[in-house]
């Protein structure tokens, strides 16, 4: 309510009136109803059926949109986990490279949901729920342009980066819609969607493999 509040009381009120029915005094001496009170008015049981209604209402023209982005990336970021040992071979990559370029992603992602939440808090969601997903493209398409373990980290690190501004951007607009009664209605949709892509991107990313080779995927992707 103090949300409602803060841009337009009024609004609450008029928000109130449609999940509750109307009431209107009459004057009790000759049964007309009186001009002096001629507003609708709420009973207290009135009152809190609605703001209940109105705090346990999921706001899904925002959280499907963004349950979509977080499917999409938790994909991205699994399709890489069967392809990424092929990738290896044929770079020649040492264990030891090989498990720099894989914490990479993680190290960037831990490093980076600071430095979005700032961003994200001084300039708007929209932006970083947008921004973020071409950094999560570029990143996997270098992956397959990628010619030494090197570029591999920063490809990596680029995906990551991506992951941290959009699960931080998506984090505080399910929080901007949503009130203490809907808030975990309204997160389940998003989180389970992004473990969905992780589920689901490992079995996509070895068809694809097989189907279009090692860098084709990447691209693709």
């Amino acid at each position: 309510i103090q949300q409602f509040a803060k841009s337009d009381a009024s609004s609450v009120f008029q928000l109130l009136l449609k999940n509750a029915p109307l009431q209107a005094d009459k004057n009790s001496t000759d049964g007309k109803t009186d001009t002096h009170h001629h507003a609708t008015t709420l009973t207290k049981h009135q009152f809190q059926t609605s703001l209940t209604a109105l705090s346990t209402r999921i706001h899904y023209p925002t959280i499907l949109p963004l349950a979509a982005s977080m499917l999409l990336v938790g994909s991205s970021v699994g399709v890489i986990s069967p392809v990424m040992p092929f990738v290896a071979e044929n770079l020649n990559l040492s264990s030891t490279q090989y498990g720099i370029v894989v914490s990479s992603f993680a190290l960037m992602k831990m490093m980076g949901n600071v430095p979005s939440a700032i961003l994200v808090e001084r300039h708007g969601r929209k932006p970083y729920l947008v921004h973020s997903l071409f950094l999560v493209g570029a990143g996997v398409a270098g992956i397959g342009l990628s010619q030494d373990w090197m570029q591999l980290s920063l490809c990596r690190m680029t995906i990551g980066l991506g992951v941290a501004a959009l699960t931080t951007a998506s984090t505080l607009t399910v929080a901007d819609v949503s009130t203490p009664l809907s808030r975990a209605s309204a997160f389940s949709p998003v989180m389970s969607a992004f473990a969905a892509g992780t589920a689901l991107g490992p079995a996509l990313g070895g068809i694809l493999c097989d189907e279009w080779g090692i860098r084709n995927t990447f691209l693709v992707v």
